[in-house]
């Protein structure tokens, strides 16, 4: 018997629409796979491109193409992913990413060493459209002694840092945990679902996060999640998930609330920037005032991340009220970019 054929099964899910351009690149990863027990599952969500073509082209007989036959959402999509998977651990990946070798060997590693966890996670490089590496997405250096993580670590991590840790992208969970707790929820927004799912997971499971960059996360401009995050003039919703939990006793989170005011604090700023490039400088002027306060700068002197986002708050605040640019317009977004690093 082929020992790989002994080895569990892993549902590689890869929900695509319009996806032509990368899926060539994600498919080639997923396949030079080390681990070779794997289904990849494709659900094409009504594509008007070349999507299903270049999939088609492929000749492995691991993969499973399914079109809808009308577009049912990205979260439904996710949805049906999971719910036609054959495994009991399940991949969500997404359809301009790129996964190194050995991502599915060493996440499938850390649920045999850790039976208890739900789910597993790995840090990544970030890519942008070329391919050309453009930082990284590491877990934060106060959590890296952790080998498994439980809901009281994240959400305090969150709440300090905001959800810019767990790379949703590079998640493998098991089946049985998405019975227990539920799928992604259609009804809230696209851009939440999935801290809305793990805040949940972690209220019953502890997760393992690999601190190896094990994926090549894209930051694609045509994606939604990235236009949503440079021109939105509202509060972003993770704040709604977070709200749930600070402000109910039975979390016993009270002693975070200084942390979760500055964190909303460094939002503000982020939404001023938008506002400025909107032209809406009085909302500007409004949202970046809100944004500074004595409690904040003190706790960021301390902080250099903190620190840096202040900076960031600082030089806009000069921008907006006093027009102090000493760079051109192109440099200046650029050193405001730098600074504010985090978003």
């Amino acid at each position: 018997m082929n020992s790989e054929n002994t080895k569990p099964l892993v549902s590689v899910c890869i929900p695509v629409y319009n996806g032509e351009k990368f899926i060539k690149e994600t498919l080639d990863s997923v396949i030079n796979q080390t681990y070779k027990n794997i289904e990849i599952l494709i659900i094409d969500n009504c594509s008007t491109d070349n999507t299903v073509e270049i999939i088609k082209s492929f000749d492995d007989q691991r993969i499973r193409l399914l079109v809808n036959y009308e577009n049912i959402g990205v979260v439904r999509n996710f949805n049906l992913c999971i719910t036609l998977a054959r495994s009991e651990y399940i991949a969500i990946f997404h359809a301009d990413d790129v996964y190194q070798s050995t991502i599915i060997e060493e996440e499938l590693a850390a649920f045999l060493e850790f039976p208890e966890i739900g789910a597993v996670f790995t840090s990544a490089n970030k890519i942008d459209e070329t391919g050309k590496n453009i930082g990284s997405i590491d877990l934060i250096s106060e959590l890296r002694h952790k080998p498994v993580l439980n809901f009281d670590d994240v959400i305090r991590a969150f709440i300090v840092n905001g959800p810019c840790f767990m790379v949703c992208p590079s998640c493998i969970a098991k089946k049985s945990v998405y019975m227990d707790i539920g799928l992604y929820n259609p009804n809230i927004s696209q851009y939440i679902v999935d801290t809305d799912l793990y805040m949940r997971l972690l209220e019953k499971y502890p997760i393992r996060i690999i601190d190896k960059r094990l994926l090549n996360y894209r930051l694609n401009t045509s994606q939604g999640s990235y236009e949503y995050k440079f021109t939105r003039l509202e509060e972003p919703g993770f704040f709604k998930i977070l709200d749930k939990y600070i402000y109910d006793p039975k979390y016993n989170l009270t002693d975070m609330t200084d942390h979760y005011n500055i964190l909303k604090q460094e939002e503000y700023a982020n939404l001023a920037l938008n506002h400025l490039v909107h032209k809406n400088t009085d909302m500007a002027k409004h949202l970046i005032k809100k944004s500074l306060s004595f409690k904040r700068i003190i706790y960021s002197i301390k902080n250099y991340k903190k620190f840096r986002r202040l900076l960031y708050s600082l030089v806009l605040l000069l921008y907006i009220y006093f027009g102090i640019r000493i760079v051109s317009v192109k440099s200046f977004f650029k050193i405001i970019k730098s600074l504010k690093g985090y978003r």
